[in-house]
């Protein structure tokens, strides 16, 4: 009874640290963009995008840019829109993933405002990543080739519009929580096969 128990108590610690591992795993890109600087690194040229000596990928960023609103892209996520939006100034290489019309009324709410009636661009602000992180970037690229705009999978990078590091936050404790109990689960593993060990010993003694 006392070894079957045993048994049961190892089995739980060790799904306990694979689960909190895994969960570690996924909360570790947006907890180290959490601890970013709220000011965002500004974007002015393309070739920042592949500046291998200062990688700017899961960064926080900034760049003023004028949008493509004639070839914009609607996707669905969870109980909201995505709209993808490219910057021909950067060669497609570049697109802004805007959540909902919220940014899209307010542009042209401002272009309203404007007594200049043409073209005029946005302020773009958020985490940059690359496009094939994006879920069902696929066929997003498919659609977006169907527009005309021809981007490259291997180099195009996403601006995910009002992604701030401040928004990410309250996910530091909580990796801290699961590192807590990641370690205790270890601890746990380690006391139970030293005992095992131990007993085995005297055993045979």
């Amino acid at each position: 009874m006392i070894l079957q128990s045993r048994k049961w108590r190892l089995l739980l610690r060790i799904v306990t640290l694979a689960v909190t591992s895994v969960l570690m795993l996924a909360f570790a890109a947006p907890a180290s963009y959490a601890l970013q600087d709220d000011r965002p690194k500004p974007i002015t040229r393309v070739e920042q995008l592949f500046d291998k000596q200062r990688p700017i990928a899961d960064s926080y960023v900034y760049t003023s840019a004028l949008p493509d609103l004639a070839h914009i892209v609607t996707t669905r996520g969870i109980g909201t829109t995505y709209y993808w939006i490219p910057l021909p100034e950067y060669g497609d290489k570049l697109l802004v993933r805007a959540e909902g019309e919220s940014f899209l009324q307010a542009y042209y709410r401002a272009a309203d405002l404007n007594l200049d009636s043409g073209p005029r661009e946005a302020n773009f602000y958020g985490k940059i990543t690359a496009l094939t992180g994006q879920a069902d970037w696929e066929r997003l690229v498919a659609r977006l080739a169907l527009e005309g705009v021809n981007v490259d999978k291997e180099q195009t990078m996403v601006l995910l519009q009002g992604e701030e590091p401040r928004t990410y936050r309250p996910m530091v404790p909580v990796v801290g929580l699961l590192a807590a109990f990641w370690a205790l689960a270890l601890v746990g593993v380690l006391r139970i096969l030293r005992g095992s060990g131990s007993r085995r010993r005297m055993h045979k003694a």
